[in-house]
């Protein structure tokens, strides 16, 4: 089917004026030029499918860049015309260069020239794919919808059922907790939780992308977690110290579980029929402890509350009627700044 919408941050799409192909050691390596950005991780657009089928993107297939607007409900949907206009994929292009687990090239032979990392471009200009190492981590070299999908920056944020939350008389489980209950914080100390939500997810091929990510323990260095969790793939840890200083020149960052997957210690759970998310919110957006290692609570300011379910929205609109309102989600601040996929890397790499 076609018309498939994905939405996408800024950073994951960029124009390029040229492409040049290399064959070093017969290996096909694709180098873009004159790499300009959509925006930054902050702006939103759509990639849609405007015609092709199948979970695997082959050549042939169309897809166009629409900017993400606001309808009447403050729900982002993708402008009425597009951005960037449809061009076909070709994936198999140079030995299978032309697309990767992690991003597609359009425009190598005619149309509109476009490319999309679901990492995000990096700084100067060019950005180089190379035949043979796009594939991630549980990968299989192409580029699937549902890559797409897991790499939406509005993600919900959760914990599966059975998650440790530090409170001021110990962990207990996240469903244990209700709105009154004071978790520990980083910044604040003990801080209530005000509203606390439960969502079923049927992990269906359609809903691959809202698979759990287990993290065992130590998985994140210096013994941390201290148990197994699991999480949403958009849920944030945070990283600190020298080496994110020295890799990011910030001292601390927020780094998504789908970005830390290693097929081993971080895993993404795709044997499970179904996962049961829980989130909760405080105040403010904080950093709180999950087993031991210091991770986020929900924060509607970051556009999740459009990823939760509708009736888990009439809840929150109900207690916070102010929540209805664009502006006033916007006034929530993210906490900390939040690492790119290449960024996260740069950090697992220092574990």
């Amino acid at each position: 089917m076609s018309g498939e919408q994905f939405l996408l941050s800024g950073d994951q799409i960029a124009q390029f004026a040229t492409a040049n192909v290399t064959f070093p050691g017969g290996t096909s390596t694709i180098r873009l030029n004159g790499i300009k950005t959509l925006g930054d991780e902050n702006s939103r657009f759509f990639l849609v499918r405007t015609q092709g089928e199948g979970e695997t993107i082959g050549n042939g297939q169309f897809f166009a860049i629409h900017a993400a607007v606001p309808n009447a409900a403050g729900t982002l949907v993708p402008s009425s015309t597009p951005l960037i206009s449809a061009n076909f994929s070709t994936p198999d292009a140079y030995n299978n260069a032309g697309a990767g687990d992690d991003y597609i090239i359009f425009g190598l032979f005619g149309g509109t020239r476009f490319a999309i990392d679901l990492g995000g471009f990096g700084p100067g200009g060019t950005a180089t794919f190379v035949q043979g190492r796009d594939v991630l981590p549980g990968g299989n070299g192409e580029l699937e919808l549902s890559d797409i999908a897991s790499a939406n920056p509005d993600g919900i944020v959760c914990f599966c059922r059975g998650t440790p939350i530090r409170t001021p008389d110990g962990d207990v489980p996240v469903e244990s907790l209700r709105a009154g209950d004071m978790v520990m914080t980083l910044d604040n100390g003990a801080q209530a939780v005000r509203w606390i939500a439960t969502t079923r997810v049927a992990l269906t091929p359609e809903n691959a992308a809202l698979a759990p990510i287990r993290l065992r323990p130590g998985a994140l260095g210096q013994g941390l977690p201290i148990c197994e969790i699991m999480v949403s793939p958009a849920h944030r840890f945070l990283f600190a110290g020298a080496r994110c200083e020295l890799l990011l020149a910030t001292d601390q960052a927020l780094v998504a579980a789908r970005h830390l997957v290693d097929g081993e210690a971080i895993r993404e759970v795709q044997d499970m029929p179904e996962v049961e998310y829980w989130h909760f919110m405080c105040d403010r957006h904080e950093i709180v402890f999950a087993g031991g290692s210091e991770t986020e609570s929900f924060n509607p300011g970051d556009r999740a509350v459009d990823a939760v379910d509708e009736t888990t929205r009439r809840e929150l609109f109900r207690l916070f009627p102010e929540l209805r309102s664009g502006i006033m989600r916007a006034m929530w601040k993210t906490v900390r700044p939040t690492a790119r996929a290449y960024e996260a890397r740069l950090l697992c790499a220092a574990i």
